[in-house]
C-alpha cells in the first residue's frame, strides 16, 4: 500500500509492529486497494502514554476524503476509546 509520515513500521513475528519516529511522530498505512465490505478482528498492545487509532474508508490527504476514526488514545478524563470524524460521533460509555 501507501504510506505517510515518520512512523516505523514492520512486521515481527507475523505482527503488525509500528513505533514512533525520531520526534514521536506517526503515520497512516493504506491498503493497496479499497474494499467495499470487510471485518476486521484486531487486537492492540500500546505503550504508556498512547495517542493512536485505526482509521476506517480513509484516503490519502490529496484526495480530500476523509475516514472515521476509533481512536485509540489516553484522555484526561480516563477515557481510552471513541468514534470520530471531523468531530466525535460515539464516546466510550463510563
Amino acid at each position: 500500500g501507501r504510506y505517510d509520515g515518520d512512523a516505523r513500521w514492520s512486521v515481527e513475528e507475523g505482527v503488525l509492529v509500528g513505533r514512533p519516529g525520531p520526534a514521536g511522530e506517526g503515520g497512516l498505512l493504506y491498503t493497496e486497494r479499497s474494499f467495499t465490505a470487510f471485518e476486521l478482528e484486531c487486537e492492540v498492545r500500546a505503550s504508556w502514554p498512547f495517542d493512536s487509532g485505526l482509521f476506517f474508508r480513509m484516503q490519502p490527504p490529496a484526495s480530500g476524503q476523509r475516514g472515521v476514526q476509533l481512536t485509540l488514545d489516553a484522555r484526561e478524563d480516563g477515557e481510552v476509546g471513541a468514534l470520530y470524524a471531523d468531530g466525535f460521533l460515539a464516546h466510550q460509555p463510563d
